[in-house]
């Protein structure tokens, strides 16, 4: 026997013995029977039983690539909840001036909504171009709307849920974005009602509703950009319109 045969079945051996102990233990960890596991140490099925824990160990790291996804799927989901039992709670408690409603429904809206998404896609240049004071009275104004447009009539119906969405994006950012379906029935009406909601700082900041397939936030760009056009492009004569 010459060398180069002693160096390879020598390196043969260190294998079968590393790579013995790797399935073992690994069929171990899966719970399989003591008798299948000491035969997976014999070096004649080392390499079947390598290739079947590589494969599991690629089905596996693939579900766990997949695992955030699906969490924040359910966090999204959990997020509307919240957003509707808070405003029907609002609703319920702050009866007595519209100040106090609007201190509790600004403060939903600034803690669950994705603002600067928001703000930029209703007003656009306006809003790069706003100062820091306007783009908050301006957020103020638009949860205001929010509340009386949406959530004035959670207590007069029912929401029910479907699973959540995923959305195909095409534009850059690219976020994690979901839509998560609800039907909302009162005693005189049913209306679908999708929360598009999206990904920010590891957390789900609603940044769109769509009624009957209508987004609410496109429908008012266009109200506003001709308001604005109309005042030079003045976010306090916008905000003016808005609180009247």
């Amino acid at each position: 026997m010459n060398t180069g045969q002693i160096l390879s079945n020598f390196s043969l051996c260190r294998f079968s013995s590393f790579g013995g102990l790797i399935v073992r233990r690994s069929l171990f960890l899966l719970g399989l029977p003591h008798s299948v596991i000491h035969r997976a140490g014999s070096a004649p099925i080392i390499a079947p039983c390598l290739l079947i824990f590589l494969a599991l160990q690629t089905n596996y790291s693939a579900a766990v690539a997949q695992d955030p996804k699906s969490a924040f799927m359910s966090a999204s989901t959990d997020l509307v909840q919240s957003v509707i039992e808070e405003g029907t709670r609002a609703i319920d408690t702050t009866r007595t001036t519209a100040d106090q409603t609007g201190v509790q429904f600004s403060s939903i809206f600034s803690d669950n909504f994705s603002t600067d998404s928001i703000g930029l896609r209703l007003l656009g240049r306006y809003w790069d171009a706003a100062a820091d004071d306007e783009r908050t009275d301006f957020l103020t104004a638009f949860g205001l709307y929010l509340a009386d447009r949406l959530v004035g009539g959670f207590p007069q119906g029912n929401f029910t849920f479907f699973e959540p969405k995923e959305i195909r994006q095409n534009t850059r950012p690219r976020r994690l974005r979901v839509t998560v379906p609800t039907v909302f029935a009162s005693p005189n009406s049913s209306t679908v009602i999708n929360w598009s909601v999206e990904q920010i700082d590891g957390r789900p900041a609603i940044y769109d509703i769509s009624f009957r397939q209508s987004s609410l936030i496109e429908r008012k760009h266009d109200e506003y950009a001709r308001i604005l056009d109309r005042n030079d492009g003045s976010i306090r004569g916008l905000i003016a319109v808005m609180q009247n």
